[in-house]
């Protein structure tokens, strides 16, 4: 869907461009916070609070069909942007609060945490700080904020570390 905005070539599909971008933002805290619950083995202690995230999420998704999400786009300099409805700034809290609660999981468990696991914990930590803090600017252009979006180019540094850390430190298990 980005990518579709690069290249969309009148409003209407910028609009869907944008639309299918966000289809699949909004299943990121999610399943962010379901690997995370797994990762950390929480997720039978906190099977509330992952299904409420989910329900959010598909409510979200409902709501990416309609203008209550995406109203409308704007073209700035490289591609078609979303232009916030009125749902829109309560996506971007939901993402912002279910990741940095993710993060503190992380960060609590790997205070307590000694030998491998805490190896793993740190590259998983280091990699999703790196992705999600380039990750945040993405949100500034649906603001009006004309920059270019630098989460896309760090998601490669998140599954570059991620990557390393399942090969050398076998992270997942894998």
């Amino acid at each position: 869907g980005s990518g579709l905005t690069y290249f969309a070539q009148s409003h209407g599909e910028g609009l869907f461009a944008s639309r299918l971008t966000h289809a699949g933002a909004i299943l990121i805290p999610p399943t962010f916070l379901n690997f995370i619950m797994s990762f950390l083995n929480m997720q039978k202690m906190r099977k509330r609070l992952i299904l409420s995230a989910y329900a959010i999420g598909v409510t979200l998704e409902l709501a990416n069909l309609t203008p209550l999400l995406i109203r409308d786009v704007l073209r700035l300099s490289l591609n078609y942007y979303g232009t916030p409805g009125f749902l829109y700034l309560g996506f971007v809290l939901f993402f912002f609060i279910t990741v940095l609660y993710c993060l503190l999981l992380l960060y609590q468990t790997y205070s307590i945490s000694s030998g491998k696991r805490k190896l793993q914990i740190k590259y998983l930590l280091i990699a999703s700080v790196i992705g999600y803090g380039g990750g945040t600017v993405d949100f500034l252009p649906i603001f009006g904020v004309d920059i270019y979006a630098i989460g896309n180019p760090l998601n490669i540094v998140f599954v570059s570390i991620v990557s390393y850390a399942i090969f050398v430190h076998k992270l997942l298990d894998i």
